[in-house]
C-alpha cells in the first residue's frame, strides 16, 4: 500500500478493493478483507472485516459486489472513517 494524500484516498482506496480481490470474481469476501488488512498490521482483522462487509452489504449475501456501485460506494466510505488513516501520508 502506497501512502497517499486524503484528496486522492477514495481513488486509491477503490483500486486497492479491486486488487484485494484476490479470485477476480468481482465480490470481496470477509477472508478477502481480513488478509489484505493484514497490510496495516491493525488487530482484529476478522472483526473488523465483518463489520465492513455488514456495514456495506446491502444485498445481504455475504460480500461486497465490486461493480455494484452502492457497495461500493458505501465500502470506500467505511474504508476511508475507518482504515484511511492507515492510507494517508503525514
Amino acid at each position: 500500500m502506497v501512502l497517499v494524500t486524503p484528496e486522492k484516498l477514495p481513488t486509491v482506496v477503490r483500486e486497492w478493493l479491486h486488487q484485494i480481490d484476490t479470485d477476480k470474481n468481482g465480490c470481496l469476501t470477509r477472508q478477502e478483507l481480513k488478509d489484505a488488512l493484514r497490510t496495516f498490521n491493525l488487530r482484529f482483522k476478522g472483526l473488523r472485516a465483518r463489520f465492513a462487509v455488514k456495514n456495506a452489504d446491502f444485498n445481504r449475501n455475504g460480500v461486497i459486489d465490486l461493480n455494484n456501485e452502492e457497495e461500493m460506494k458505501e465500502i470506500i466510505a467505511y474504508v476511508q472513517k475507518h482504515w484511511g488513516k492507515h492510507m494517508i501520508a503525514s
